[in-house]
C-alpha cells in the first residue's frame, strides 16, 4: 500500500480554502516537508531483497537495468 493515511489529528495542517470550500488532505501527498523520505522508506521496503538483482527505487521511480531495451 503506497497511501500514507494522515493521522486525524493532523489532518488540519494540510487545511487550504478555495472559493469552493475548506479542505484538508487525508493521505501524504509528494508536496509536503518530509513525504520524499517517507515514500523512499516504503519503496526501499517494498523492494527489500530485490537489491541483490540491482533493483532499486529513487522516491516514485523503480529502476531496473538491462543490457538491452529490446
Amino acid at each position: 500500500k503506497l497511501n500514507h493515511k494522515l493521522r486525524e489529528e493532523d489532518k488540519h495542517l494540510t487545511a487550504f480554502s478555495s472559493p469552493y470550500g475548506y479542505y484538508q488532505y487525508k493521505y501524504l501527498s509528494f508536496g509536503m516537508k518530509n513525504s520524499a523520505q517517507i515514500f523512499q522508506e516504503t519503496a526501499d521496503k517494498i523492494l527489500n531483497g530485490l537489491q541483490s538483482e540491482n533493483i532499486s527505487a529513487y522516491i516514485d521511480d523503480v529502476i531496473v537495468p538491462s543490457y538491452s531495451i529490446s
